[in-house]
């Protein structure tokens, strides 16, 4: 639908916080007055002063920066947390009908539809998509450990695969029964490839594989990254 450049982004809210108010010091000028501008807090003065230095002064106090930075920074889905004023302005939903993630091929947070959207209906968004409370290093360094202990398990009896093949085609109707499409079923059919490649049944692996392609695609686009590389799994 549309992808935006983040002004700013951090490994997590609390660096975005602690570091905000040395950052703001070498931003442009236009965007140091749109940040300003931003929401900041229930008692925030600064709409009531009257302009002048005083007021020019409290606008860029570090706790009002701080302030705006805790009401408008959001998850950045795949890279941290970002201040990207449109994709923030979208109210969430527990059954979004867009997808929102950052795509570093295009160097923004790109926003796809799930579905068809009729005229006039709200758009909204899943805001808790990933570990929110860790920083991308520690989201990296977790999946890292995650793929290790995949990879050490591939000794696991037939009855302990196809006892975590039939856990995963729960799981996928279950989502899908909701109708919550997302990357989450991305992610469940990648593991069922997995699972068919270590039974040798490479028919099996291509189909699941092709399954979490169509909801990549859907979620993120043809552009991201990550849709390459599964293409080139399926290869």
């Amino acid at each position: 639908m549309f992808s935006e450049p983040p002004i700013l982004v951090y490994e997590s809210k609390e660096d975005a916080t602690a570091q905000i108010a040395a950052d703001f010091q070498h931003l442009p000028e236009d965007i140091k007055a749109f940040i300003t501008r931003l929401f900041s807090g229930p008692r925030d003065i600064v709409p009531l002063l009257p302009a002048g230095p005083l007021r020019d002064d409290v606008a860029v106090s570090a706790e009002r920066l701080q302030a705006i930075m805790q009401y408008n920074c959001i998850e950045g889905q795949g890279i941290g947390c970002v201040l990207a004023p449109v994709m923030g302005m979208i109210n969430h939903n527990c059954k979004p009908n867009t997808w929102g993630y950052y795509n570093e091929a295009v160097g923004g947070m790109t926003l796809h539809a799930l579905r068809d959207i009729d005229a006039g209906e709200e758009i909204t968004i899943g805001y808790v998509q990933e570990a929110i409370y860790l920083t991308r290093t520690q989201r990296n360094a977790r999946l890292t450990t995650q793929l290790v202990a995949y990879y050490q398990n591939n000794a696991a009896s037939q009855d302990d695969i196809y006892t975590a093949m039939s856990l995963l085609r729960e799981l996928t109707a279950l989502i899908e029964g909701h109708g919550l499409e997302g990357l989450e079923l991305s992610l469940a059919y990648v593991e069922q490839a997995r699972l068919f490649g270590l039974l040798g049944d490479e028919r099996g692996r291509r189909d699941k594989l092709r399954k979490a392609l169509q909801f990549r695609l859907l979620c993120l686009g043809a552009d991201h990254p990550t849709v390459s590389r599964l293409v080139e799994d399926m290869n």
